[in-house]
């Protein structure tokens, strides 16, 4: 019994082999593009040394590829799928949202551009604004200034993880001492009227509330199935954030709720 139960798992009460959980956690690898020993091991109800011996025997199959604390696709193109994924969701919705972030802009200011496809979508309508400086955290954000001749653009180093394109940590923080910018445009993982805006890196939210600091005005540019949600990090009330840009598919109920709490929003056409 005891070499049975050694050998066997339970995911929401069924009884797994070892090699069915590897094989599922294939599959979520290929599914999710990147998976975590923490949230395996408490998806599986096996301990992370367990997880981490299916990761080690996956990865010397060519299954997946080890990473620090978990596995990515086997091909080296996680973070790539999961960022083409990101930007394929509501493509016209974001383009609507980042042209109309972008007429807010003015010539010869100094905005911060946080990371997010919804951002990216703002940064081809840039290119006519002579004298305009950039400052980001976002590698993937930073690549695209840089192909726009008339923006001075800086990417604010700081500490990388896996899973991401975006500079965090101390460094981050010692670089933003000093500077001011005029206007921080930032995407979001979650708003409600009851929570405000909340996001599920504590890291990232520790970055916004620094860049929150240092600018005249915050603009939080969201598609509208980030509202009415909540994630597991507050990083803004409503009363801190100067305007919304959405798109038209928001519910005019929640349209009427943030303005009424005093945030100004603009619904791209």
């Amino acid at each position: 019994m005891l070499r049975y139960l050694s050998k066997h798992t339970s995911i929401k009460g069924v009884l797994l082999l070892a090699s069915e959980r590897r094989t599922l956690i294939v599959k979520m690898t290929d599914d999710l593009g990147a998976v975590m020993t923490s949230s395996l091991s408490a998806q599986f109800g096996v301990s992370k040394i367990t997880i981490r011996k299916d990761l080690d025997q996956l990865s010397a199959r060519g299954l997946v590829k080890r990473v620090h604390g978990g596995a990515v696709l086997s091909d080296g193109l996680a973070l790539e799928a999961m960022y083409r994924e990101r930007a394929s969701k509501w493509k016209a919705e974001k383009a609507a949202i980042g042209a109309t972030a972008a007429a807010l802009v003015s010539g010869r200011s100094t905005i911060f551009l946080g990371p997010g496809s919804t951002i990216r979508c703002m940064i081809p309508h840039l290119r006519d604004h002579v004298g305009l400086q950039a400052f980001t955290n976002s590698m993937r954000s930073a690549h695209e200034l840089a192909m726009i001749e008339s923006i001075e653009a800086t990417i604010v180093g700081g500490y990388l993880a896996w899973d991401s394109d975006v500079a965090v940590g101390h460094r981050v923080a010692h670089f933003l001492e000093g500077l001011f910018v005029d206007q921080f445009f930032m995407s979001i993982d979650s708003i409600s009227l009851q929570d405000g805006l909340t996001n599920f890196s504590p890291k990232e939210a520790e970055i916004y509330k620094l860049v929150r600091g240092i600018c005249k005005e915050l603009m939080v540019l969201a598609d509208h199935t980030k509202f009415g949600e909540r994630s597991c990090t507050r990083v803004f009330n409503l009363s801190e954030v100067d305007k919304i840009i959405t798109d038209n598919q928001l519910d005019p109920a929640i349209v009427a709720g943030l303005e009424e709490r005093g945030v100004e929003v603009l619904v791209a056409p």
